[in-house]
């Protein structure tokens, strides 16, 4: 009875074991360094001998992620790309890079692709083919199907062919392939590739042959395959800044010589990686009439925490419409100065010098702003060490219509005399006289003087006395009463600096 109990008791046992599921490892038609990707291995792909650094695929998504890595295969060839750095027969494959990427073949090919690859990423991608051993071995990446290159950047080469067969389409990347003297860079090809926004810049003048199997071939102006390098270079994508100089919108195509644009004449340059307008000896004048976005005045911005450095003497003119308008903030620095001149017809809002929608602040510069209506309008101001003339029109103000009084550092409104921040029933300031009247006479900013003279050897053969300026014209025997600036004492060359 109890042999009998046993027997039965181990009988259900094993029906029990052989009921429950088993785990089934999943196959890829992926190989990588020579080894197949299957559900074992595809978390990590370093787990491969020869793979070092991230590298990982997901089935899902049927993406090869490369970030930082290296697959190097020194087998020799043995058939199902045993010997290939990547062999790919799956369709719709994208490798992702990130980084900088390596795949080398010391015996076979760098890359095989059966089906379809797309290249993507912000990274880049090394791809090296053995120089020896069989023609059919000797590429960079052999494409049996269609390859996508996107974004990213690829540098290809091998013993006989860099780019080899398929189909392929190239956008906005950067591609560099050689071949062998007796193989092509980039050659065997079904079709003409695809460019969007790249294209081919070396070697120059280069064309696609069809030979006889109806293959193209890149090759140069006389027809021979070109073996050496080849270049695709990605387009320069234009980017565009929130600042209008004479009516037109600074851009990456301009920004780095504005007098490229009409009306500007003498150095002007923008900088978008510190967000810098200089201008030296520059002269802006737009006379085109509003039509919005800035379009008629000198200079409009729309950018924060732009800088305007100013060096030698600069000019802004608008003829029919303001001559600057603030969105954002400015700040107007350097040794330099700027005369500002907005339109003195035309309707009132565009009769303004500068119009301040943000916060201006003046720095150790000289300003001269004039219009037919406002001088200095709206917004918030902040004066520092500077020099300001500025003047409106009988009808509106030389300085007002600002969301709260200006600030003054080591400076002050020195004429006209007894002057007040009155405030009106819009809750705007405006620098009135004694008796309350808008300003509209010209209005000085002088910057306080805290005498400091620096000597330079002079240059001049015969030694004047007296003090001059640099052209020769006699000034006051007293230094301290002229404003900074070089000049000749005594036949010595000095600059004067007020701080």
């Amino acid at each position: 009875m109890k042999t009998r109990l046993l027997q039965v008791t181990l009988v259900t046992l094993l029906l029990t074991l052989t009921s429950l599921p088993s785990y089934a490892q999943e196959m890829y038609k992926l190989y990588i360094a020579g080894v197949q990707i299957s559900s074992d291995n595809c978390a990590d792909l370093s787990a491969i001998e020869g793979v070092t650094g991230t590298a990982s695929y997901d089935p899902e998504t049927n993406t090869l992620t490369l970030d930082g890595a290296n697959i190097l295969n020194t087998k020799a060839e043995n058939g199902w790309g045993s010997a290939r750095g990547l062999y790919n027969m799956t369709k719709g494959l994208t490798i992702k890079l990130i980084g900088d990427n390596s795949i080398v073949s010391e015996q076979s090919g760098g890359i095989a692709n059966g089906e379809s690859i797309t290249f993507t990423g912000e990274g880049s991608l090394k791809v090296t083919g053995t120089s020896t051993g069989k023609d059919s071995y000797r590429y960079g990446i052999l494409n049996m199907g269609k390859i996508t290159v996107q974004n990213c950047s690829l540098e290809v080469s091998a013993g006989l062919y860099g780019l080899k067969s398929g189909k392929w389409a190239f956008e906005k990347c950067n591609v560099r392939t050689q071949g062998g003297a007796d193989g092509a860079s980039f050659g065997a090809l079904d079709a003409e590739p695809t460019f969007t926004s790249c294209s081919i810049t070396a070697p120059s003048n280069t064309q696609w042959v069809k030979n006889k199997s109806d293959l193209y071939n890149l090759c140069d102006a006389e027809g021979k395959t070109v073996s050496d390098l080849v270049t695709i270079t990605k387009e320069k994508e234009l980017e565009m800044y929130k600042l209008y100089i004479a009516g037109v919108q600074v851009s990456s195509d301009n920004c780095a010589d504005l007098s490229a644009i009409e009306g500007v004449t003498g150095t002007a340059s923008y900088d978008p990686e510190t967000n810098t307008l200089t201008l030296d000896g520059a002269n802006i004048l737009n006379t085109k009439a509003e039509n919005g976005w800035g379009s008629a005045r000198g200079l409009y911005n729309m950018t924060k925490g732009l800088t305007i450095k100013l060096i030698g003497d600069n000019s802004i003119v608008s003829e029919q419409s303001g001559g600057i308008a603030n969105g954002e903030s400015i700040t107007f620095t350097g040794e330099g100065s700027l005369k500002v001149t907005g339109t003195s017809t035309g309707k009132d809002s565009y009769r303004y010098g500068i119009l301040n929608m943000g916060k201006i602040t003046v720095q150790n510069c000289s300003l001269e702003v004039s219009a037919g209506l406002y001088g200095l309008k709206s917004g918030k101001w902040a004066f520092e060490k500077c020099n300001v003339r500025t003047q409106g029109g009988a009808d509106g103000a030389s300085f007002g219509a600002l969301d709260a009084e200006p600030t003054f550092t080591s400076c002050s409104i020195t004429a006209p005399s007894n002057t007040q921040w009155s405030k009106n029933k819009s809750d705007l300031y405006n620098l009135c006289d004694a008796e309350g009247k808008i300003v509209t006479d010209l209005v000085t900013i002088a910057r306080e003087k805290e005498d400091g003279i620096e000597s330079i050897t002079s240059t001049q053969s015969t030694v004047p006395s007296g003090v001059y300026d640099l052209q020769g014209l006699r000034l006051s025997d007293d230094l301290r009463e002229l404003p900074d600036g070089i000049y000749i004492v005594n036949g010595e060359k000095v600059i004067l600096r007020n701080r």
